[in-house]
């Protein structure tokens, strides 16, 4: 499966409203909250992470895949680099991103 796949319908919105806070998971009312692990919610439209603090350090192995996945959101004017990485990361619908989740910033 391909990065854009695996990031699906975010990439757009995040794109669409031209600010990248960061990536990750929206939970039914009732579901519990893992402070220890990051997911992305829609905050006044716009697409943010929750729980960012929980990132981690890039491993070596994983850096080249998040330099790919930060790409994504890259537009003529303005780049992105990975600067953290949670294996349990989730997604917009809740479930985990397949090898983990970045915090992708602005360079």
């Amino acid at each position: 499966m391909s990065i854009k796949r695996q990031v699906g319908f975010w990439v757009a919105k995040v794109s669409a409203v031209g600010a990248f806070s960061a990536m990750l998971s929206l939970h039914a009312a009732a579901a519990p909250r893992d402070p220890t692990v990051p997911r992305l919610e829609i905050r006044n439209g716009v697409m943010t992470w929750v729980n960012a603090n929980a990132f981690k350090p890039i491993p070596a192995a994983l850096l080249k895949q998040g330099e790919a996945v930060c790409r994504i959101f890259d537009t003529p004017t303005q780049k992105h680099r990975p600067a953290g990485y949670h294996p349990r990361a989730l997604n917009a619908e809740g479930k985990p991103f397949p090898g983990g989740g970045y915090l992708c910033v602005k360079k």
